[in-house]
């Protein structure tokens, strides 16, 4: 959700939080607004986010 007007920019649903679902989520989101220098990422504090793969996505 982007918190200045409130819109859904990605999700993604499954039957299980995986690693995998949170990637897809966010690049969901970065396909309908895109990156801009100095955005903000906040997540949850679950497992899935801990995964390298969704480290390297975030660093990348």
């Amino acid at each position: 959700m982007d918190l200045y007007d409130l819109k859904i920019i990605g999700y993604a649903y499954g039957k299980h939080m995986t690693a995998n679902l949170v990637i897809q989520s966010l690049n969901n989101a970065i396909c309908n607004r895109g990156i801009e220098e100095g955005i903000i990422f906040h997540s949850d504090l679950g497992s899935q986010y801990t995964s390298s793969d969704y480290e390297k996505l975030l660093k990348h």
